[in-house]
């Protein structure tokens, strides 16, 4: 009933409901901007109907810290264990992790194996020496959403798997990053590659919706991929026996 209750109010009040997400609310026309007349009339029109409170800018939400500076937005999560000896990289490049590898502590509640235990240490220890790091959101004038996708070949040592990773820009600002493992076997390279493509694409395809929203309908997409997009998939079709088993 509340989430009625606020649609309800929000629609009255003028706003537009996004048919990409329900709990996204728009106006058509800019007549909020940065005006501070208009905004703290709509406030105080939300505050007639609803406990809501001006919390002023916004510095911390949802474990992200948020920084405004005069070129822009920085957010970072700042908050680390300082007795972490900081590495470079998250995972050793040369790491193959199973689940029937390594030494199991005789405690469960501990950790699984030493290897497992090394590996989510290292993590903390990246984490650590990232601190500093975050995303720098400005003003742009560009709306060209970029995707860039990757896929390594049957790298789970369980399942022989793949893993797609993908990060879309929109302009120079990076707006959403995945990293997951594959549904099923991809029985050559390009297949793995394929499927991180089409998971970019169904990405894509949500995000546009919003993009139209600011942008009146022009957009325009780019999307890059590690795999030669002009040569038949049959010349890179290189069936691995081992998966193929």
């Amino acid at each position: 009933m509340w989430n009625k209750r606020l649609t309800d109010a929000l629609l009255s009040l003028g706003f537009m409901g996004s048919k990409a997400d329900i709990s996204l609310f728009y106006m058509s026309t800019p007549v909020m901007g940065n005006n501070p007349v208009h905004i703290k009339a709509l406030l105080a029109q939300l505050q007639s109907q609803f406990a809501v409170r001006d919390l002023g800018t916004l510095s911390y939400f949802l474990g992200i810290a948020a920084t405004w500076t005069k070129e822009g937005l920085f957010l970072s999560q700042h908050n680390t264990d300082d007795s972490c000896n900081p590495v470079t990289t998250p995972i050793s490049p040369a790491s193959k992790l199973s689940s029937s590898g390594g030494i199991p502590f005789s405690d469960p509640t501990l950790y699984r194996s030493s290897c497992h235990l090394v590996a989510v240490k290292r993590i903390l220890r990246y984490i650590k020496s990232t601190s500093a790091h975050g995303l720098f959101l400005s003003p742009t004038s560009t709306t060209l959403l970029h995707g860039f996708t990757d896929s390594d070949w049957g790298g789970d040592m369980d399942d022989r798997k793949s893993t797609t990773g993908f990060a879309i820009y929109l302009g120079n600002h990076l707006i959403s990053l995945s990293s997951r493992k594959q549904c099923v076997v991809s029985r050559s390279s390009t297949e793995a590659e394929y499927r991180a493509l089409a998971a970019a694409t169904s990405e894509l395809t949500w995000i546009n919706p919003f993009q139209h929203l600011s942008t009146h309908g022009q957009s325009a997409h780019h999307l890059s991929a590690s795999l030669y997009p002009f040569i038949p998939f049959s010349f890179l079709n290189f069936p691995s026996g081992d998966i193929e088993r």
